[in-house]
């Protein structure tokens, strides 16, 4: 039998001691800056790098027993995307409607349940359900989690920003995991998610958001970061109930939710998402598996792109603006199908990780 393929990190930690740690999985769930040493500043929540206990603060000493010192940071990605290629993926990509800007158009697209449906849609994802409009008196074994995976610039005329939401099927036991991972526009969480919980939830919806505010409109510093903390406060609102079976299916619908066929055994397509800050790409043009995060598609062919436009922000609709924040600064181990010649852009500041 062919064995499992494996990443070793070694990290030093604060107090000076080295501690190895082995990946055998993508995405790995790190974050760290572009520049050198590689200190790790953001841990993914239920990512393995969570499950094998990687601390902030923590320095990557080597990666596959390649001693990062004295090392640029594009030598040290390179190295990185390279070792990792092997690993085994385990989330499933939606393709991005990139055709559907519109609310309209995007639910036009999009599965819709009927209510007498709704029960056996969620048993698919290990809920138990008394019906539309109740979960009844019964423990859930099941868990939904969504948060914010990264965003770029697409569009064929105008460009306009797409958020990469990533989902988690957790089973009872913990054991049960399943991702994926769409794309929508902030205009359309807004629409098809917020306005539609709000809504349900009336006087109470304070009460499960109190912490955690909708994105402003205008694309203002600070989207992706309240993003990040509703989509949280939303897994915590349908875990405690709060929010119907029916809504949680149109959620699930609006994220595309994949069924357990579609999950067993599929990887991300190779070189489809790859998301980064980079303002510019020197030469015009996005080098193979690369998205420039300011990209305008003449032709439609999901994962392609045609002339790259990297110089502007335009509308992100008529009220939503350009590229929100997008200046945290920080760097996920980007793992993507890169051809070994080329090079992590000077002016990529944060780059998610995915798979190829």
């Amino acid at each position: 039998a062919n064995m499992q393929a494996q990443l070793e990190l070694v990290f030093a930690m604060e107090d000076g001691r080295m501690v190895t740690k082995v990946f055998t999985t993508r995405p790995l769930g790190l974050q760290f800056r572009t520049e050198m040493p590689i200190v790790i500043m953001r841990v993914q929540e239920g990512s393995q790098a969570e499950e094998l206990g990687v601390e902030l603060g923590w320095k990557v000493h080597s990666i596959d027993e390649k001693l990062l010192d004295g090392m640029t940071i594009d030598q040290v990605y390179q190295i990185l995307r390279k070792s990792s290629a092997p690993l085994r993926c385990n989330v499933l990509v939606r393709h991005l409607q990139l055709q559907a800007t519109s609310v309209e158009s995007l639910s036009a697209k999009l599965k819709s349940v009927a209510e007498t449906e709704v029960v056996p849609f969620l048993e698919q994802f290990g809920f138990a359900v008394q019906n539309a409009r109740s979960w009844g008196n019964i423990i859930q074994k099941s868990r939904l989690r969504f948060w914010i995976h990264g965003h770029r610039e697409m569009g064929f005329h105008t460009l306009h920003t797409w958020y990469a939401i990533m989902g988690e099927v957790i089973g009872g036991d913990d054991s049960s995991r399943r991702h994926w991972m769409v794309e929508r526009r902030l205009a359309h969480v807004r629409a098809l998610m917020h306005h539609p919980v709000k809504s349900e939830l009336g006087n109470d919806y304070n009460h499960y958001f109190r912490e955690a505010h909708f994105a402003r409109r205008g694309g203002l510093p600070g989207t992706t970061s309240r993003m990040q903390s509703w989509l949280a406060a939303l897994s915590k609102a349908i875990h405690s109930g709060a929010v119907s079976p029916a809504l949680v299916t149109d959620i699930l619908c609006f994220l595309e939710a994949p069924a357990r066929h579609e999950v067993a055994g599929q990887t991300i397509p190779g070189g489809e998402l790859l998301y980064s800050n980079a303002s510019k790409i020197e030469g015009g043009g996005a080098p193979t598996g690369f998205q420039c995060v300011k990209t305008r598609v003449e032709s439609y062919d999901c994962g392609k792109s045609g002339e790259a436009a990297c110089n502007q922000d335009v509308p992100d609709d008529e009220t939503d603006q350009g590229t929100d924040d997008g200046r945290e600064g920080l760097l996920e181990d980007c793992l993507d199908e890169l051809d070994s010649t080329d090079e992590l852009p000077a002016q990529a500041e944060s780059m998610p990780e995915i798979c190829p």
